[in-house]
C-alpha cells in the first residue's frame, strides 16, 4: 500500500515540475507579446549587480537584487527562473507529502492552473520570493490546529525565517498570515487545556474566549482611532502615488476618489472584488486581452466562496474543526482581501501580481487543512483497529 502510496506521490510531484516547466517557458517567450513590459521587473533583478550589503536587509528591492544576482553568479536567466518555479512546485508538493492520499485533486489543480498564478509563481520577482515562507507558515497554521505533537524550536525557527522574509518583502499581507497563526495557537492552546482537564471542547467555548479578546482589541482600536486613521491616509497616499506614477500597460484607474477615510470605505464594495479578479467588466469589454483575465477572476472569486462553503460543510461533520473556520480563517481571510485592496485598486495589471501573496492562505490552507484532518482521522482509526 505505501509503495502504492509513493508512486502516485512521485507522479504528483513530477506533473507539478512538468506543469512548472511549460508555464516558465510560456511566461518568458509568449506572455511578454499580451502584456507589455510584463518582465520589466524581473529584467531589472537579472541584471543587478551583486553587491552584498546590511541595506539589502532593510530594503525590499535591494534584498530582491541581491538575492537574483547572486544567483546569476552561477546560472544564465532561465536557468535562474526555472530554479524558482521549480522551487515553488517542491514546496507545494512538500506541504502534501503526508496527506496527498486525501488531497482532493480536481480542487487542487483548479487552483495550480490559474494562469497567472503560473505565471507569477513561474518567474523571477518578488512574488516568487514571497509565496515560499507564506507556504510554509500556513503548513505550520495548519499544523498546530491538528497536530497533537510539534517541535516547538524547528516552529520557532522556521516561523522567525518567514514571517521576516515576509515583512520585509510583503508587510501588508504578513497581518492575514499573522492573524491566523496566533489564533492558531490560541486554539491549540484551548485544546490542550480543555483536554488536560477533561473539559468538553465547543464552539461555544472558542467563542467566548475569542469574543473576549476581540472585545479587548476594539477597545484598544477604539482609543486609539485617531493613529489608525492617520495611518490608512498615509497607504491611501503611497497606494495611489505608487500605482499612477507609471501606467506602461494602460491598465490604471485614474479618476478614483481617495482623499479621505471615507474614500476607502466608499469605494470597498467594487474595489475589493475588482482587486481580486483583476479587470473590471467594462475593463474586459473594452480591451479583449483583458476578457480572458475576467474570466479567470471571476473563478479565482468563485474558488474562494467554494472553499469557504466547503469548509464550513466540512465543520459540520468534524464539529471540533468549526471553530477554525469561524474564528480563524474567515478573519484572516477578510483581513488579506481589505489589506490587498488598496494595492489592486488602481491598476488591474498590479492587482494580478500582488494578489498571488494571498493564494497559501485563500487556496491552499483549505485544501491543506482538509486533507490533513481526513490523513490524521484515517491513520488513527487505523491504529486502532489494529490494535483490536
Amino acid at each position: 500500500m505505501s509503495l502504492k502510496i509513493s508512486k502516485k506521490y512521485s507522479l504528483f510531484v513530477t506533473q507539478l515540475l512538468l506543469v512548472k516547466l511549460f508555464a516558465t517557458l510560456a511566461t518568458l517567450f509568449f506572455y511578454p507579446k499580451l502584456a507589455t513590459n510584463a518582465l520589466s521587473d524581473a529584467d531589472r533583478y537579472l541584471s543587478a549587480s551583486f553587491e552584498p550589503s546590511f541595506v539589502n536587509l532593510l530594503d525590499r528591492t535591494s534584498f530582491t537584487d541581491f538575492i537574483f544576482s547572486a544567483f546569476g553568479l552561477l546560472f544564465n536567466p532561465i536557468q535562474i527562473h526555472l530554479l524558482v518555479s521549480f522551487v515553488v512546485a517542491w514546496v507545494i508538493a512538500y506541504l502534501f507529502r503526508e496527506s496527498y492520499s486525501y488531497l482532493e485533486r480536481f480542487e487542487f489543480w483548479s487552483v495550480f492552473l490559474l494562469p497567472h498564478f503560473l505565471i507569477w509563481t513561474s518567474i523571477v520577482g518578488k512574488e516568487v520570493l514571497v509565496i515560499v515562507p507564506f507556504f510554509l507558515i500556513v503548513e505550520t497554521c495548519v499544523d498546530l490546529v491538528v497536530r497533537k505533537r510539534i517541535s516547538y524550536g524547528y516552529l520557532v525557527v522556521k516561523s522567525f525565517l518567514c514571517f521576516s522574509v515576509a515583512f520585509l518583502l510583503r508587510p501588508h499581507y504578513l497581518m492575514a498570515y499573522l492573524f491566523l497563526f496566533f489564533s492558531s495557537m490560541a486554539f491549540r492552546g484551548i485544546n490542550l487545556v480543555s483536554s488536560r482537564y477533561t473539559y468538553e471542547f465547543s464552539l461555544g467555548f472558542m467563542g467566548s474566549v475569542l469574543l473576549f479578546v476581540a472585545s479587548v482589541l476594539s477597545s484598544l482600536i477604539y482609543y486609539s482611532l485617531s493613529i489608525w486613521r492617520n495611518y490608512l491616509q498615509k497607504i491611501m497616499v503611497f497606494t495611489e502615488n505608487h500605482f499612477l506614477s507609471y501606467d506602461s500597460a494602460a491598465s490604471n484607474r485614474w479618476h478614483i476618489p481617495w482623499e479621505t477615510v471615507a474614500d476607502f470605505f466608499s469605494n470597498a464594495w467594487w474595489g475589493i472584488p475588482a482587486s481580486m479578479v483583476g479587470p473590471t467588466f467594462d475593463e474586459a469589454l473594452e480591451r479583449p486581452v483583458f476578457t480572458i483575465v475576467f474570466f479567470e477572476g471571476i473563478v479565482s472569486i468563485c474558488l474562494i466562496f467554494y472553499f469557504l462553503v466547503k469548509l464550513l460543510a466540512f465543520g459540520f461533520y468534524e464539529k471540533r474543526f468549526k471553530s477554525i473556520v469561524v474564528f480563524l480563517f474567515i478573519p484572516a481571510l477578510i483581513i488579506g482581501l481589505i489589506a490587498h485592496y488598496p494595492f489592486g485598486l488602481f491598476n488591474a495589471g498590479s492587482a494580478l501580481r500582488y494578489k498571488q501573496s494571498l493564494a497559501p492562505l485563500l487556496y491552499f490552507y483549505p485544501l491543506l487543512l482538509t486533507s490533513k484532518i481526513k490523513s490524521l482521522k484515517f491513520s488513527r482509526e487505523g491504529h486502532l483497529k489494529q490494535n483490536i
